[in-house]
């Protein structure tokens, strides 16, 4: 961040070693000061699905995105995707997945969602 770059993408989230007793993190107040000040100073910034993830609600990082990860529900569900363009090759393109739902608390009236 000190060479200024127009903009950062993150997709990690804060903690370091998820599956472990004791969870360590890896944002401390000044990295999440440096970042709400990069981009209080004009830098962009993407908090990209992980990004989202672990953060402490009130931290200047949270507050700076205008919002944090909150759950996943219990439930994951089979979803078929089918491509509404057509066809290829193939046949029509779709696959199915587990989708994994993602609740966030965000202040849509402050902040660009990008997805």
């Amino acid at each position: 961040m000190a060479k200024k770059p127009d903009a950062v993408i993150l997709f990690k989230e804060d903690r370091v070693n998820p599956t472990d007793q004791k969870v360590d993190t890896w944002m401390t107040d000044e990295i999440g000061e440096a970042i709400a000040q990069y981009v209080d100073q004009g830098g962009g910034w993407l908090g990209w699905h992980s990004g989202l993830a672990s953060y402490a609600a009130e931290s200047s990082y949270t507050k700076m995105l205008k919002g944090y990860f909150e759950y996943h529900p219990e439930l994951h569900y089979q979803v078929k995707y089918t491509s509404v363009i057509g066809n290829d090759e193939f046949g029509p393109v779709s696959f199915e997945i587990k989708d994994e739902h993602y609740f966030v608390n965000v202040n849509i009236e402050e902040t660009n969602i990008f997805l």
